[in-house]
């Protein structure tokens, strides 16, 4: 939606600038274009917020992936020493298999 207001405006505003250089007379059009180039300037900097947001959103997303892929991760590792204390306690070392040295 941001993004569609920005281009009606810059459309609106280009309209603009080109009606004023065809109809107004030198004075009013140095007024008219000093407006209009701080909206230009306004249109510029949200778009640069825009900007600014997406990335944002994006390195949000990239830390909630790697968040989830850590926690995946340290999930699957407490599995598997579970399972290894599991065969630990249930399969001891007899003294037979590894004699003393």
């Amino acid at each position: 939606r941001k993004e569609h207001a920005c281009t009606m405006a810059e459309a609106a505003l280009t309209g603009a600038m080109d009606a004023a250089a065809e109809t107004l007379d030198e004075a009013a059009y140095n007024d008219a274009m000093s407006i209009m180039r701080l909206m230009e300037n306004n249109l510029q900097m949200w778009r640069e917020d825009m900007r600014e947001d997406a990335r944002q959103r994006d390195l949000d997303t990239l830390e909630h992936l790697h968040l989830r892929e850590t926690s995946a991760s340290m999930t699957e590792s407490t599995a598997k020493a579970t399972e290894i204390k599991t065969e630990i306690k249930t399969d001891p070392i007899s003294t037979d298999e590894h004699p003393a040295a």
